[in-house]
């Protein structure tokens, strides 16, 4: 059996090593083969040299640096559709997704669903704002599609295969990607977590940020049929790819 972790980043070369010491103690406990895939999202500073070094230390992870900024749905598909794995562990690369909290997706993912999301009982330096607005966002979200989302649904998720291969045929950047997957899963099943302070720094999604995405995201509920797949992103360069 085998599971892939999929972590977009973008100016994280305070964090990545950080990171990766918790995300590699956590799957070493697990039974499992694994990879991880590394999506440098057209960063500005070192967090390309920090994906090589990583994986010159071990051979589980790959690398993949985009040519232009995409945005962190769009580096989140480019990790899809590289992914091997049996189920897709999706996760923010800033420490507020916590690692050990793998064991417990995989628990419930092997129960049988195609979903297993998680959802923040706490996040430490949240202001009332931004907590305001992700639950009105979940809330309208629900409205909008018919599907209900969790008020503090995170990317934090696992998805097996078949939903990942649905995800991969179906989906354009015109759409909400998290909306999306909840959109396409046969059976979910959710799971706590307290959410950290972001790992070096502040929080790049400012209250006016989340607003746009959000009012994008209400207005295209469902994918574009314009859109297309060789627009979505480039990739500029790999490690331990097969493309």
């Amino acid at each position: 059996m085998k599971i892939s972790v999929v972590v977009p980043l973008f100016n994280e070369e305070r964090c990545i090593q950080a990171f990766w010491q918790r995300l590699r103690a956590a799957i070493n406990r697990i039974p499992f083969d694994f990879e991880v895939i590394f999506i440098d999202d057209a960063s500005q500073d070192q967090t390309w040299r920090g994906i090589c070094q990583i994986h010159k230390q071990d051979s589980r992870v790959k690398g993949i640096r985009l040519g232009l900024h995409g945005g962190h749905q769009v580096a989140f598909f480019a990790g899809l559709r590289q992914a091997s794995g049996h189920a897709v562990i999706m996760m923010d690369g800033d420490l507020q997704h916590p690692p050990e909290k793998i064991p417990t997706l995989i628990q419930e993912w092997k129960k049988g669903v195609d979903l297993v999301y998680g959802f923040k009982t706490s996040q430490a330096g949240r202001g009332f704002l931004k907590k305001y607005l992700n639950q009105l966002f979940h809330w309208l979200l629900s409205i909008r599609s018919g599907v209900f989302f969790h008020p503090e649904t995170s990317d934090f998720q696992i998805l097996d295969r078949k939903l990942v291969e649905k995800i991969l045929a179906t989906w354009q950047p015109s759409t909400f990607l998290r909306g999306w997957i909840h959109r396409q899963a046969t059976g979910r099943e959710k799971i706590p977590f307290d959410a950290a302070r972001r790992y070096g720094g502040k929080s790049r999604q400012s209250p006016i940020k989340l607003t746009g995405l959000g009012i994008q995201t209400l207005l295209c509920p469902t994918p574009s049929q314009s859109s297309k797949l060789s627009s979505f992103y480039q990739i500029q360069e790999t490690v331990g790819c097969s493309q």
